[in-house]
């Protein structure tokens, strides 16, 4: 868990007066409303916790640097790279209602996991800590719509919420479970085919897309991992898009480095793009 293991680094690296003196004067947080300050254990933990709900780790361990004490590697580790403060939800893990089968994959804004709510399985989207909150909080708004529109080929019975996992809140995506392969698994694997021989494919992916065209609505993260082929068939092959207003969660493109998400932006979510 990371708050053990950080408590742990805490207790080690700094005395009881130390700690709350840090938490006053660096932090700016009131020792007695940070809590558990009748024992080092306990006030680490706390700290570390109200940290962790801030996104103030980082400051948290500048401070701890700047009294003099050295930073071990992990430390340093875990402030240059705000992947390492994800929980690990490894099978069988416990995360509100939902219990963690297997992890199906991870991008730049979230880890994909198989779970089991009651005796269904869900696809669990976990937003990453990484993700700012208003970007996170527009992609959330952009799933819920898009997943109010009802069609075969759109997510079904979407549900969206914070849920407390080590000290976190984790916002999070569930919905249908569906087998199948993406269609980035399925070129890896056939390679390119002539446009004739996946136009019934191209039909299946556009019909969809028309849909929330039609509500208002775009996608606005479509690529081939996100188009999971649920029917092969040739003649009438089936489809699931999967993480609509995924591209919300994304920082703006204007901010450096941004200009990578371009390729798999819907062009409505353009800088000054107009919707024709």
């Amino acid at each position: 868990m990371i708050t053990e293991s950080l408590a742990a680094e805490l207790e080690q690296l700094l005395t009881l007066n130390e700690l709350t003196e840090l938490s006053r004067a660096s932090l700016g947080l009131d020792p007695e409303s940070v809590g558990g300050t009748a024992a080092k254990a306990s006030f680490a933990r706390a700290l570390v916790q109200r940290c962790l709900k801030l996104d103030a780790i980082p400051a948290l361990l500048d401070a701890i640097e700047a009294t003099g004490k050295r930073l071990s590697e992990p430390l340093q580790k875990l402030r240059g790279d705000g992947l390492v403060l994800e929980p690990t939800l490894g099978p069988g893990a416990e995360l509100g209602e939902y219990l963690i089968l297997e992890e199906l994959g991870a991008g730049p804004t979230a880890r994909i996991y198989r779970a089991r709510r009651d005796s269904d399985d869900v696809r669990l989207r976990v937003l990453r800590s990484t993700v700012r909150r208003r970007d996170a909080e527009r992609a959330l708004v952009q799933a819920r719509l898009c997943g109010n529109i009802a069609h075969a080929a759109l997510p079904d019975a979407l549900q969206s919420t914070t849920l407390e996992f080590a000290g976190q809140s984790l916002l999070t995506i569930a919905h249908d479970f569906v087998a199948g392969e993406s269609l980035s698994q399925i070129i890896a694997k056939d390679g390119g085919k002539h446009l004739n021989a996946v136009l019934p494919l191209l039909y299946a992916i556009a019909e969809p897309l028309a849909t929330l065209h039609a509500e208002g609505r775009v996608h606005g993260a479509i690529h081939a991992g996100n188009v999971i082929v649920t029917d092969p068939s040739q003649a009438a092959p089936k489809v699931r898009l999967l993480d609509a207003g995924a591209g919300f969660a994304r920082p703006p493109l204007f901010d450096p480095g941004e200009q990578r998400w371009v390729a798999y932006l819907a062009p409505e979510l353009l800088p000054l793009a107009r919707t024709t």
